[in-house]
C-alpha cells in the first residue's frame, strides 16, 4: 500500500461501511475528504515549483507527469485545479518544441562533429603527415567502435544516421590513407633488375594534390602506427637481397653511385640516390662485394630511413640475416671453395666479413654478430678439411692394414726400435759369480752404454701399418712447423690425439686375440705409437714453439692411454694363452694317480704337448716382442703352469719312492726344458748349443741372458726345479735348505716345507726333529 492511499483511508471514518446511509457519518467524511483535497493540492503545487526550478529534471519527463491532470476527465469546472489546465497545455507545447529544436541541434553537432574528423585527417594529409593522419583513423575507428558497442547495448549516443556517416568518414579516410602509403613504398626504393638500378628516395610524391612532398619518415611512421611496418621493411629486404645483393655477390661486377646534384632525375627530389652495377670494362677489376655492399647499406640508411636508429634496428632484424646468409652462400662459401683449402684465403675473406659487419653495426642494422661467424665457421671448415685429409687416411692406414692382414692372415711384419748391446764383461762375471760385494750392491743395468743408442730397447715386430701411421703423424707436425699459420698449425697438432684414439679403438681387439701372433703385433703398435708421441715434442717442438707456444706437443696423455690400451691387449693375450696351456693338463687330474702304467702315459703325453704348446708360444712371442716384454710374457705363462703342478704335489699326504721317482720324471721335463722350449734353446745337456762362438741371442741380447732373467722373475719355476730336487733327496737336505734360505729364495712357505716334510718321509722321531727345525729356523 502506497502511502497516499495510507493517507487517504486514513481520512475517511472506520465505521462508513456500517453506517454508510447515516447523513452525520457521511458529511463528515465529504469533509474529511476536501481537507485532504486541500492538502494534496497544496503539496502538488509546491512540487511542481520545485520541479520547475530543478535543471536536473528533463522536461519531457515534467511534461509526461502533466499529462493525466491534462487529460482527465473528472476535474470539476469549479475546481481550483481546472484553473492550471490551460497551463499545464501550453507548457507541454512549449516543451514539445524545445524537444523538437534540441533533437535538430544535436543532428547538426553530429555532423558537424563527423565533418571535423574528415577535415582533419585531409588537413593532416594534404600537409603530409602521414603518421598522423594514421594516429586520425586510428581515433576515429575507436570512436566508431565505443558506439557501436553502446548502440548493441541499448546506450547509444549518437544517432543511427551520425553513426552512418562515421562509418563512411572512416571508411573513405582509412582507403585514402592505404592508397597514399601504397603509393609512397612503391617509390621509396625502386628495382630495376633490366637496368640494374637501385633508387633511394628520401622525399615522395605529395599524399594528396596540392600538398608539398611527403618525407620518407612520415611513410614509416604510418606504417607503424597500422603495425604494417614489420611486414613491408621485409618487403623491402627482399627486393634489395633478390634484386641488388645476390647479383652483386653471384657475379664480377662494378657497382656505381651517384647523386641528384649529379643529375640523375631532379623529380626525385633531395637526399635520393641512384646505385647502379654492371660488369667491369675491359682490363678493370670487379669491386669487392663487401664495398659494393657497403655503398647499398649507406645508401639505404641515408635516404629511405634519414639515420633513424630506430628505424635502422628494426630493418636490421629482418635484413641482416637474409643478407648474411646470401653472402655466405653466394659468395664467402665459393670463393673459399675456389681457393682449394688455403687457410690464408680463408682468413682474409674472414677479416674482409667482419669489416662489412662492424660497417653494418656502425649503421644499426646490426644487434649481434652472424656474418663473422658464419664466415669463421667457413674457415674452420678450411682448417678441418685439412685436419681430416690426415685423419682419413690415418683410418685407411689403421682399418685396412688391421682388416687385411687379420682377413689374409698375413703374418709379415716390419722390425722397430734400436737393438740392445749387452756388456758381455759384466754379464760373464754375473753368471761366474764372480761380482764384487759393491757391484751386487748396486748393480749395472747389464747394458754397454758406449755401444748403445740412449733410447735403446731391444728391436720388435710392429704392423707395417703403423709405421705408415708413425710417418703420417711426422709429416702432420712437418706441414704444421712449414705452414706458418698458428690457425692451421693448431688444427693439424689436433689431428694427432685424434689419431691415437683410432689407433685405440678402430681395431677389432676380440678378433685379433683368436690369432696370437696379430694380438702382440698389436700391442707393439700401440707402445709403438705411444713413443712416437713421445719424442714428437723434441722432434717438431723447434718449429711450433714460436707458432702455438710451449707445451703445444705435449702428448703424454695420449701415450698414457696407448700404453694403458697396449697393456691390456697383452695382458688378455696371456690369459687366453694360460687358459689353453691350463687345458692340456686337465688329463693329468692334478696328479691324483701316477703310479699306473696307463695313466704314465697319459701324463708324459700331457706334458709333451705342453712343451711343444711352449715352444710355439716362444717362437712367436721372439718373432716380434722386444727382450723385455719377452722376459715378462715367458715368465707369466710359467708361473701359472709351475704353479700348477707345484700345488699338486704339495697338496699329496703321502709320496712313497715309486711315487716320488715317478713324480721326478714327469715334472722334470717340465723343471728342464720348459724355459728352453720358450727360448728356443735345447734341452739342457744336449750337445751343440753353441756353435763357431756365437751365443744364440734376441735383438742383441744373449738367450742365456734372458733365461736367466726369466727364472729370476719367475719364482713358481725357481720352486719347482727345487721341489725335483727334494723328492730325490735326503730329510738333511731339505732341512738344511729351509734353514740356509735357500728354499726360501725359491718361493717355498714353511707351511709347505712341512707338508713336503710330512708326505716323503714316514712318522719317525727323526721326522719330528726334522719338523722342530723347520718351525724354529727363520727360512
Amino acid at each position: 500500500m502506497t502511502d497516499f492511499q495510507s493517507r487517504l483511508l486514513a481520512a475517511l471514518p472506520a465505521d462508513l461501511g456500517s453506517q454508510g446511509h447515516n447523513v452525520a457519518v457521511l458529511q463528515e467524511a465529504l469533509d474529511k475528504l476536501d481537507a485532504f483535497q486541500g492538502e494534496a493540492q497544496a503539496a502538488l503545487f509546491r512540487l511542481l515549483a520545485r520541479t520547475a526550478a530543478d535543471a536536473s529534471v528533463a522536461p519531457h519527463q515534467l511534461s509526461a507527469a502533466l499529462a493525466p491532470l491534462a487529460d482527465s476527465a473528472y476535474l470539476l469546472p469549479q475546481a481550483v485545479v481546472a484553473e492550471l489546465l490551460p497551463h499545464v497545455q501550453s507548457f507541454r507545447e512549449i516543451n514539445t518544441q524545445v524537444a523538437t529544436l534540441e533533437a535538430q541541434v544535436t543532428k547538426e553537432k553530429e555532423a558537424a562533429n563527423v565533418h571535423a574528423h574528415g577535415a582533419e585527417f585531409d588537413c593532416l594529409m594534404l600537409r603530409g603527415c602521414l603518421g598522423d593522419a594514421a594516429w586520425a583513423v586510428v581515433s576515429m575507428r575507436k570512436a566508431l567502435a565505443e558506439e557501436e558497442e553502446r548502440a548493441s547495448a541499448g546506450q547509444a549516443v549518437l544517432s543511427a544516421p551520425a553513426l552512418a556517416a562515421l562509418q563512411a568518414c572512416c571508411q573513405r579516410c582509412d582507403a585514402t590513407l592505404e592508397g597514399a602509403l601504397d603509393a609512397a613504398f612503391s617509390d621509396v626504393l625502386r628495382v630495376d633488375a633490366a637496368r640494374r638500378t637501385l633508387t633511394a628516395r628520401a622525399t615522395l610524391p605529395p599524399a594528396l594534390p596540392g600538398g608539398p612532398p611527403v618525407l620518407a619518415s612520415e611513410l614509416w611512421a604510418g606504417l607503424g602506427v597500422r603495425g604494417e611496418l614489420g611486414t613491408r621493411m621485409s618487403r623491402t629486404a627482399d627486393a634489395l637481397l633478390h634484386g641488388v645483393l645476390e647479383p652483386v655477390l653471384a657475379g664480377h661486377l662494378c657497382v656505381s653511385e651517384e647523386g641528384v646534384d649529379a643529375g640523375v632525375d631532379s623529380t626525385l627530389g633531395p637526399g635520393a640516390g641512384v646505385l647502379s652495377w654492371a660488369a667491369p670494362q675491359a682490363g678493370a677489376a670487379p669491386h669487392a662485394p663487401e664495398a659494393c655492399c657497403q655503398k647499398v647499406l649507406k645508401l639505404v640508411a641515408e635516404a629511405v630511413f634519414a639515420w633513424d636508429e630506430e628505424l635502422l634496428c628494426k630493418w636490421g632484424e629482418v635484413f641482416w640475416v637474409r643478407m648474411a646468409d646470401a653472402y655466405v652462400r653466394l659468395h664467402a662459401g665459393p670463393y673459399v671453395r675456389a681457393a682449394g683449402g688455403d687457410t690464408a684465403v680463408a682468413s682474409a675473406k674472414a677479416e674482409a666479413a667482419r669489416s662489412l659487419e662492424e660497417f653494418a653495426e656502425s649503421l644499426g642494422c646490426v644487434d649481434e654478430p652472424y656474418l663473422g661467424p658464419a664466415v669463421d665457421a667457413l674457415a674452420e671448415q678450411t682448417l678441418s678439411a685439412q685436419q681430416q685429409m690426415y685423419l682419413e687416411r690415418a683410418r685407411t692406414l689403421i682399418l685396412g692394414g688391421g682388416d687385411s692382414e687379420h682377413r689374409s692372415g698375413d703374418t709379415g711384419h716390419a722390425t722397430a726400435g734400436e737393438p740392445l748391446v749387452v756388456d758381455t764383461e759384466y754379464c760373464a762375471r754375473l753368471a761366474a759369480g764372480r761380482l764384487p760385494d759393491w757391484e751386487m750392491a748396486d748393480p749395472p743395468a747389464g747394458m754397454s752404454t758406449a755401444d748403445s743408442p740412449p733410447l735403446a730397447g731391444g728391436t720388435y715386430g710392429v704392423s707395417r701399418h703403423t709405421l705408415d701411421v708413425s710417418l703420417l703423424i711426422n709429416e702432420a707436425l712437418s706441414h704444421a712447423g712449414t705452414c706458418g699459420d698458428a690457425s692451421v698449425a693448431r688444427a693439424l697438432v689436433g689431428a694427432v690425439p685424434k689419431i691415437a684414439v683410432m689407433a685405440r679403438i678402430l681395431p677389432d681387439r676380440g678378433a685379433m686375440q683368436q690369432t696370437p701372433l696379430l694380438a702382440l703385433l698389436h700391442h707393439n703398435d700401440l707402445v709403438h705409437l705411444a713413443a712416437t708421441l713421445s719424442l714428437c715434442g723434441a722432434l717438431h717442438g723447434p718449429e711450433l714453439s714460436p707458432l702455438l707456444g710451449a707445451g703445444a706437443l705435449d702428448f703424454s696423455a695420449e701415450a698414457a692411454l696407448l700404453r694403458s690400451a697396449a697393456e691390456e691387449v697383452l695382458s688378455a693375450q696371456v690369459e687366453s694363452q694360460q687358459r689353453e696351456l691350463a687345458s692340456l693338463l686337465d688329463g693329468l687330474g692334478h696328479l691324483r694317480s701316477i703310479a699306473d702304467g696307463k695313466s704314465g702315459i697319459t701324463n708324459r703325453k700331457a706334458v709333451r704337448q705342453l712343451l711343444h704348446s711352449l715352444a710355439r708360444l716362444g717362437r712367436l712371442s721372439r718373432s716380434v716382442l722386444s727382450p723385455p716384454v719377452f722376459v715378462r710374457v715367458a715368465a707369466e705363462l710359467l708361473r701359472q703352469t709351475c704353479t700348477s703342478f707345484v700345488n699338486d704335489v704339495v697338496a699329496k699326504r703321502d709320496i712313497g719312492i715309486d711315487d716320488a721317482k715317478e713324480l721326478r720324471d714327469l715334472l722334470g721335463p717340465v723343471a728342464d726344458e720348459a724355459l728352453p722350449a720358450l727360448l728356443g734353446l735345447p734341452p739342457p745337456g744336449t750337445p751343440g748349443q753353441q756353435q763357431h762362438g756365437q751365443e744364440p741371442a734376441l735383438s742383441g741380447v744373449p738367450l742365456a741372458v734372458l733365461s736367466a732373467a726369466v727364472a729370476a722373475r719367475c719364482t713358481p719355476l725357481r720352486k719347482l726345479r727345487s721341489l725335483i730336487g727334494l723328492l730325490d733327496s735326503g730329510m738333511v737336505v731339505l732341512v738344511d735348505g729351509w734353514c740356509d734360505g735357500a728354499l726360501a729364495r725359491d718361493g717355498w712357505g714353511r707351511t709347505e716345507v712341512e707338508r713336503v716334510l710330512c708326505a716323503l718321509f714316514q712318522d719317525s722321531e727323526y721326522r719330528h726333529m726334522a719338523l722342530a727345525r723347520v718351525r724354529t729356523a727363520k727360512g
